[in-house]
């Protein structure tokens, strides 16, 4: 359940990552301010998911062995 949940906030995170850099030029300054805290927790969601996944996966590949 957890690496489900990890996974998909790193999808989640990989999605807004690309939304925003193609919105980005469009928005005022004020919204800029919002979406760089937003693009700062996406980066902060992938890096922090992508290990919990790839000890997930371990995880479930030393069960099933």
């Amino acid at each position: 359940m957890e690496d489900l949940v990890s996974f998909l906030l790193t999808v989640f995170g990989i999605v807004q990552f690309f939304v925003f850099k193609k919105s980005f030029n469009v928005i005022s300054k004020n919204q800029k301010i919002m979406v760089i805290v937003i693009f700062v927790l996406a980066i902060l969601t992938i890096i922090f998911g992508i290990p919990d996944l790839i000890r997930g996966f371990q995880a479930n590949i030393a069960e099933n062995h």
